[in-house]
């Protein structure tokens, strides 16, 4: 550790320099003195030190005055001072003043060695920690996105149950084509070659359709079952997590969700990202800042969640894009993607998703829901 540590060394004692100096440097450091405290500030740059070992009594600029001026250049610079017995009070104050530690003069080197590896490991624990934390605040708003990756398995859901549709009629056409056409032609290679083709095509259309239920199975295998949900605790554990996030850092939120709310019947935590893609959408139509309105209305049968922005209703080719499935190849933004998502999310549970104007100059991002006592009516 000690060989690529380096030391910003300063006292005015010429004997005192010299000689730590060249202990540190036997002790693996590499050593920058200096005589003043201007000589150390000219120095700061060329030497970027770990650590600064600074002595209190010095002419011109004393040790506590180039203290304050290094903790205005670097505050995570650790600094240690050192004195004579005659100045503890000085000591004392460059502690609060931000100094790492203190060494009474005088000292065994070996003291300050000690005390040097022990300030260089907490400091680099310290920006260890401050490097994975920023990588977390990096991190995390991908967390978010990957949420709606997960959740694209119930858009996968909703897209093969539709092509499994599509290719059960495509198999019934093909059927009644073949049909027709031996009823329709007496030319018997024509209706051999009419028969081996939908024959061809059926058996692809099967295999191909055994694959979708096959997917289809695997993504609903092991779901959690809807329950009822508390809409305002969905709603405050959505913001809990959000306002962390650096990109919404500039917004403010306002929820008026009661905590009386009636509850749907969901799952929690689809119910989260909901509410989390719905308020990213609206963000981003906002630029990361601005006010956005979250509220809850209720109704005899349903809750609406409505997330409402400043600006004009998205243009058709949004409110096209937020109601077709995702298709495979098919490339959205991920604000747009969260649409998508909350949009499936809601037909799941029985809902819908709508995007609303509300005059003069809003519009609103609405999920509707049943209320749980409502579907427990139903079924």
């Amino acid at each position: 550790m000690s060989g690529d540590t380096s030391i910003l060394l300063v006292d005015d004692e010429a004997i005192v320099r010299e000689s730590l100096s060249a202990w540190l440097e036997d002790e693996g450091f590499v050593v920058y003195a200096a005589g003043s405290g201007e000589e150390a500030l000219g120095l700061l740059a060329k030497a970027k030190p770990d650590v600064a070992v600074i002595d209190i009594k010095m002419p011109g600029m004393d040790g506590l005055t180039l203290l304050k001026r290094l903790r205005e250049l670097d505050d995570r610079l650790p600094v240690v001072m050192m004195t004579a017995h005659a100045t503890v009070e000085s000591a004392v104050r460059s502690m609060r003043d931000g100094a790492y530690d203190y060494v009474m003069k005088p000292f065994p080197p070996e003291k300050l060695t000690n005390l040097i590896r022990h300030i260089v490991s907490h400091h680099r624990l310290a920006l260890a920690y401050d490097q994975l934390h920023a990588d977390w605040e990096q991190v995390r708003p991908w967390l978010a996105y990957s949420r709606q990756l997960l959740n694209l398995g119930q858009a996968f859901e909703g897209f093969v149950s539709q092509c499994g549709r599509e290719i059960r009629a495509a198999v019934e056409s093909l059927q009644e084509a073949e049909a027709r056409l031996q009823e329709l032609s007496t030319d018997t290679e024509l209706r051999r070659a009419v028969v081996d083709c939908v024959a061809a095509a059926q058996s692809q259309a099967r295999a191909s359709l055994r694959a979708i239920e096959n997917a289809l199975r695997c993504v609903t295998e092991g779901r959690p079952q809807p329950h009822p949900v508390r809409v305002n605790e969905s709603a405050e554990q959505a913001w809990a997590i959000l306002r962390n996030v650096p990109q919404y850092a500039h917004l403010t939120v306002h929820t008026r969700v009661p905590a009386d709310t009636p509850a749907v019947r969901a799952e929690f935590w689809s119910l989260v990202q909901v509410f989390q893609n719905l308020i990213d959408f609206a963000a981003s139509s906002l630029g990361g800042r601005g006010s956005v309105e979250v509220e809850a209305i209720t109704s005899k049968e349903n809750v609406e969640i409505h997330v409402s922005v400043p600006g004009e209703v998205p243009p058709p080719h949004v409110m096209a894009a937020v109601q077709t499935p995702p298709f495979l190849g098919q490339c959205l933004p991920a604000p747009l993607l969260g649409l998508v998502v909350a949009r499936i999310v809601a037909e799941r549970y029985g809902g819908r998703f709508e995007i609303r104007p509300v005059p003069p100059d809003r519009f609103a991002l609405v999920v509707v829901l049943d209320r749980a006592e409502t579907q427990e009516q139903k079924s």
